[in-house]
């Protein structure tokens, strides 16, 4: 095997725990390399996520050896098992392929930068130019693209992923042939590609993958397509549909429900465009289908409960507006929850900076809109049922029944919120043989 770089010129140093599973792996008579995206985070100065190693003993050799550690197989079929040494989380590896060396194992890794190995003592092994693509901020196959890609179609994602998170190009072969081979993604676990879509959308370079690679995308994301190149026709907008969701993606926070929801929040657009007397588009109900296709794509995906819940309360809301009065923005902490709000207020921000000339004009408003939210919550925070002076037992005694209960409850709260009503006892009851004289009964 060709050493690229000599240990000489070439080291990191490892936590203690790598240490010691080399030592027990050798000390069995096998090998030991850290490989993976350990040695790729050290090569960039960046903290490692995960530690690999790889070693030519088989599962079983690997479990005996780490008897006295606490062991877990969730990778076994894999040729897996996770080793917690010092609180640190090792995955050991069998060599891939049939031939067990280390040689055929590098040979079958996806992408050069992923295609290296690390001895402390024996130094890099990296017979493809891993360390020579990652200094020039390239996503390379590993000997034939097309044959890697082949055998694991989730690469293709992959490789957008790395190119986002990276900030990196990648390789015209390389990208020929995930084009080419992109239909295959149809055929992926959802949530393998849920996964890489997350890591696509959080990266540091997210707009330039998205615009470039629509034609991958648009195979697991088809509802993408009908927003590609659509003209708003929109005096307050300066860039298509697809564009503008691009920008808002990467106005908003690297958080990942604010971006999935970036996504999502115009995808409705295309299929309620209007077009009034004077030439300018207008997209009525778009927040309504924007909600019935982000429901459907997470459907698919298989997101969890509360994160389509959170995302699809985003898409539905991302067109609203709140009035900049105390009592305006009371009624919508009331109505949304604090947290919600400034959540959605981070929207707010990257939509408009998504549109054209009257940004800054709004920006201002969400300037006012946060300080009064901000103010108003120190003042009274989440003020809920729970923290009136009196409860459901005190309407029960006072001759209300069933559903009226919740009603003069909610009466009160609001009493409190918006009235003035002082939250004491006395004030409340009183309040409260107010409504029930009102009510019908």
């Amino acid at each position: 095997m060709n050493v690229f770089v000599e240990k000489s010129q070439r080291s990191w140093p490892l936590p203690n725990a790598c240490r010691q599973a080399f030592e027990v792996l050798e000390k069995g008579g096998y090998e030991a390399w850290l490989v993976g995206g350990a040695l790729r985070d050290l090569s960039l100065g960046e903290p490692v996520k995960d530690w690999d190693i790889a070693t030519n003993a088989d599962v079983e050799a690997i479990l005996g050896l780490f008897s006295a550690f606490r062991c877990l197989e969730m990778g076994r079929k894999h040729g897996t098992i996770t080793v917690l040494i010092d609180k640190l989380s090792l995955e050991i590896t069998t060599f891939r392929g049939a031939v067990s060396t280390l040689e055929r194992d590098l040979s079958l890794r996806d992408f050069t930068i992923n295609a290296m190995a690390y001895h402390p003592k024996k130094g890099l092994i990296d017979p493809f130019g891993g360390i020579r693509d990652l200094e020039s901020g390239v996503i390379r196959g590993v000997e034939d693209a097309r044959g890697r890609l082949s055998e694991d179609p989730l690469r293709i994602l992959r490789a957008l992923r790395f190119a986002s998170q990276l900030a990196m190009d990648i390789e015209n072969e390389t990208r020929q042939a995930m084009e080419e081979l992109s239909t295959e993604l149809s055929r992926m676990a959802v949530e393998r590609v849920r996964e890489e879509l997350n890591g696509i959308l959080l990266g540091s370079s997210a707009g330039r993958i998205l615009r470039s690679a629509t034609g991958v995308l648009s195979i697991v994301l088809p509802e993408i397509v009908p927003m590609l190149g659509f003209d708003q026709r929109n005096k307050y907008h300066c860039h298509d549909v697809w564009n503008h969701t691009v920008e808002v993606i990467v106005h908003c926070p690297v958080d990942r429900t604010l971006r999935w929801a970036a996504l999502f929040h115009d995808m409705g657009k295309p299929a309620t465009f209007t077009l009034d007397g004077e030439g300018q588009g207008h997209f009525y109900g778009h927040p309504k289908e924007s909600l019935r296709l982000a429901s459907e794509i997470m459907a698919r995906l298989k997101f969890d409960g509360k994160s389509v819940d959170e995302i699809l309360f985003l898409v539905e809301h991302h067109d609203m507006t709140v009035a900049l009065t105390p009592r305006g923005v009371r009624r919508a902490i009331q109505r949304f929850d604090y947290d919600r709000l400034k959540r959605l207020l981070k929207l707010f921000r990257a939509d408009t900076a998504g549109h054209s000339e009257y940004a800054a004009y709004k920006m201002e408003e969400y300037d006012c809109l946060e300080q009064m939210l901000d103010e108003i919550y120190r003042e009274n925070g989440r003020f809920t049922r729970k923290d009136l002076a009196v409860n459901g037992r005190d309407m029960v005694d006072l001759g209300f029944q069933g559903a009226d209960i919740a009603k003069v409850l909610e009466d009160l709260v609001n009493a409190v919120v918006f009235e003035g009503c002082e939250n004491t006892r006395k004030a409340l009851l009183k309040r409260a043989k107010l409504f029930f004289e009102k009510t019908d009964r």
